[in-house]
């Protein structure tokens, strides 16, 4: 031991410590060579090997001095803080006031996020160390982390008291007098430090940035670059960049900023202003990932007031300035979009209306024309959040999924998909995984019980599918969800199907009771007694399987598993997203609005298979106008009946409800809300909507009935049929008549609005589904 003691006092660090080593060797209980190794272990930056030697010596010989206070030093080199935690607690309660044990405490409160028991230490260190000026210097960082900055600005002011040559005290100091608003005070010192010699280029760079706040832009910019052109540094950069943007060099600035971030990452004001030089580029999607990298590092990181309303969305679009010349500056764009991509469906499923709809009225199966959802694309998904995919058919089984898929990723969107989880190919399940998705999966029962159910799918097919899907699901961008439609024949089957889910790593199955639908082949839902008994299965085996996950009947909680949370792709829509029940609700119902009955209006906007305007899902049939353009977009969501229906649908609001779909749903959902405004529903063609339009595309939707030549259309919500004329293929065939039966009995073409469709005839009687000729309506001068 004497030699080790002699190479250590030499400096003689490594030879000291293999020497150690071979005394523990051959002396393995020799807890002085032990501790001394740990310590030169420690010394020469092996924090595990010295960790375990200090921390055996300390378990062995407890009332050792300081032997938990070194073995608490390895475990904090070692990342171990909360094992160091409680060696520094050890230490203090023989040694209260020991130095360096209250120092080590508070650093590893402070990484561990306890910044308020940090302080409280430091101020006990302070109390016995007054002259120790790295613990003032801590004690001001960690109550600047707190956010108590007139206490930090006096524990800083006491460190440059003790060591007035610290150039990281006087920067600190500046940093909070910053932050406080005493910009003053912040320039004189950082002023003194460029006095002195120090270079730092956080320094130079809040120098730059309160000239360039206080209207000095052209100073700041002549002192940044001479000290760029000596030595380049990226902080720095950083503030010359904001000195650019203010001179209104935007280039320059983002060119500044991207060169300076690749050196400094951790730079969240450097993040910041890179989002507001790509916004003031017009690149929003790079406004957007700046602001991510920005909020990862700082959440007070944003664009303060231009995007602090809803109503700013509208910056995201390309044709900004049309949407606000129109009103857009007090009217949100809409920022949850359904989109009917088909009727189509690969699957014929018993509980299905909508299918069986469409055979009982003799309907054709369509696509949405690839070019009508471009146009959608181009005029919404600039300012969406989310856009849903919904069941109208499958939409998976759409030609141009691919592309439907790629444009709602390159628009930032939050996907929702509606799906019988038949089509994930390998292609499908790259594209859902390289987004931000909610799948919602309608699988009714696993097994045959599948097959028998939906009719056309193959179990053995979907399930490994499936699981190759959920296996990938990051659940920060990603969640499945299963909606199972409870029936007589799948409720015995519910407990299973939760069962498997559990075992896919699903999180979330939202269970439904059938509701008997005319032209859906079930007719029997499920006896109250199965269904009962399968939730009670399902929870006992919760409980005894631990499984964490979230199971729901009709809206009723039945475990107590989480409900899964997915991120948006963009930060600058979700700060605006206020998420509200998208229906009626009363003020009773959780998540609803203060101001609105119904969000939906104001929030929501439903496009039909050739582009027709819905205010909702449950509105489709009030057609408020069809989107062909950006311009048309703007002319309904800006137009006098959306405002209509708005106002309308406000709380404290009275009369007719202009919407007719708004009726049975406002008397569905608010039966209190209705009593108060019985009677003033109006009808179509006797409220306050009217159909305007000089051109309307006619766009058939099937027949009226499997023996009727008639065929239907939406019908615009408030049209007169005195006021357009039918055209086909551009040659005008009649103006319009006041009975289906004048539409029968009329040759050459007619036309008539009958309840919420617009019924009509080809100028031969044929079928305007196959005939591959063009309609529309227009205006009468």
């Amino acid at each position: 031991m004497q030699t080790v003691h002699q190479l250590v006092q030499a400096g003689q660090f490594q030879p000291a410590r293999d020497r150690l080593r071979d005394i523990v060797n051959a002396a393995p209980r020799d807890l002085d060579a032990r501790r001394l190794l740990g310590k030169l272990e420690l010394h020469l930056g092996n924090a595990e090997p010295a960790f375990a030697l200090l921390s055996s010596v300390a378990q062995s010989c407890p009332s050792a001095a300081e032997v938990a206070f070194e073995a608490g030093v390895a475990a904090l080199a070692c990342g171990k803080l909360e094992v160091a935690q409680g060696l520094f607690r050890t230490e203090l309660e023989t040694s209260p006031h020991h130095p360096g044990a209250l120092f080590n405490l508070s650093w590893a409160m402070r990484r561990l996020g306890q910044t308020l028991e940090a302080i409280e230490v430091l101020r006990q260190l302070v109390a016995v160390a007054t002259q120790n000026v790295d613990a003032w210097f801590n004690l001001g960082n960690t109550l600047s982390d707190a956010g108590q900055l007139d206490e930090a600005v006096e524990a800083f002011a006491r460190a440059r008291m003790l060591a007035p040559e610290r150039p990281d005290i006087a920067l600190n100091l500046a940093i909070v007098c910053h932050r406080k608003g005493d910009a003053g005070q912040a320039e004189d010192m950082l002023r003194g430090l460029h006095h002195s010699g120090a270079q730092d280029g956080r320094a130079l760079s809040l120098l730059g940035r309160i000239l360039v706040e206080s209207g000095r832009a052209a100073e700041a910019k002549a002192l940044l670059e001479r000290h760029q052109a000596a030595a380049y540094q990226a902080e720095v950069a950083i503030a010359l960049a904001a000195t650019l943007r203010s001179l209104n060099q935007l280039p320059e600035a983002r060119g500044e900023l991207v060169r300076a971030l690749e050196a400094v990452p951790g730079n969240s004001w450097g993040w910041q202003l890179l989002a507001l030089v790509s916004m003031e580029l017009a690149d929003y999607a790079g406004a957007d990932a700046a602001l991510s990298r920005g909020r990862a590092l700082d959440a007070s990181v944003g664009l303060g007031e231009h995007f602090s309303a809803p109503e700013h969305l509208w910056r995201l679009h390309p044709q900004a300035e049309l949407f606000l010349a129109r009103g857009g500056d007090t009217v949100a764009p809409p920022r949850h979009v359904g989109l009917a991509l088909t009727n189509k469906c690969n699957l014929r499923c018993d509980i299905c209306g909508s299918q069986g709809n469409l055979d009982a009225t003799g309907s054709l199966r369509k696509h949405m024309p690839i070019e009508m959802f471009r146009t959608v694309a181009e005029a919404i998904f600039p300012t969406a959040a989310i856009v849903e995919l919904n069941s109208r058919g499958e939409p998976l089984f759409y030609p141009h999924i691919d592309e439907v898929l790629d444009t709602i990723r390159r628009h930032r969107c939050l996907l929702k998909l509606q799906t019988n989880g038949t089509m994930f190919t390998d292609a499908v399940i790259d594209r859902l995984t390289g987004m931000n998705a909610i799948i919602n999966v309608s699988i009714d029962a696993v097994g045959p019980v599948f097959d028998e159910v939906r009719l056309n799918g193959k179990w053995a097919q979907v399930e490994p599918q499936m699981r190759k899907l959920a296996a990938r699901c990051d659940p920060a961008r990603h969640a499945i969800q299963l909606y199972p439609t409870v029936t007589a024949r799948t409720a015995p089957c519910m407990l299973e199907l939760v069962q498997w889910a559990a075992d896919c790593g699903i999180p979330y199955i939202e269970f439904h009771p059938y509701i008997v639908n005319s032209f859906a082949k079930v007719d029997k839902p499920a006896e109250v007694a199965v269904v009962e008994a399968q939730l009670a299965a399902i929870r006992a085996w919760a409980t005894s399987a631990g499984s964490g996950i979230c199971v729901t009947y009709d809206g009723e909680r039945i475990t107590d598993g989480k409900f899964p949370e997915v991120g948006m792709p963009s930060f600058i829509k979700q700060s605006l997203y206020s998420s509200t029940v998208e229906r009626p609700a009363e003020l009773s119902v959780a998540n609803s609005h203060p101001t609105r009955l119904c969000s939906a209006p104001f929030d929501t906007i439903d496009i039909g298979l050739f582009g027709e305007v819905s205010a909702c899902c449950r509105s489709s049939l009030d057609v408020l106008g069809t989107i062909d353009s950006v311009e048309r977009f703007a002319a309904i969501w800006l137009g006098p009946n959306y405002a209509c229906i708005r106002k309308s649908l406000l709380r404290d609001a009275t009369g007719p409800l202009p919407l007719p779909s708004c009726v049975d749903c406002v008397g569905f959902y608010t039966p209190e809300t209705a009593k108060r405004r019985a009677g003033t529903a109006s009808l179509p063609g006797q409220g306050a909507l009217e159909c305007r339009d000089e051109a309307i595309p006619v766009a058939c939707t099937g027949r009226l009935n499997l023996t009727d030549p008639i065929h239907v259309a939406g019908a615009p919500v408030g049209l007169r049929v005195e006021d357009y004329r039918l055209f086909e293929d551009g040659v005008p065939l009649a103006v319009g008549v006041r009975s289906l039966d004048d539409v029968r009995a009329t040759l050459g073409g007619a036309w008539t609005v009958h309840g919420r469709q617009l019924c009509f005839t080809s100028s031969d009687g044929s079928d305007p589904q196959r005939n591959d000729r063009t309609y529309a309506l227009r205006r009468i001068p």
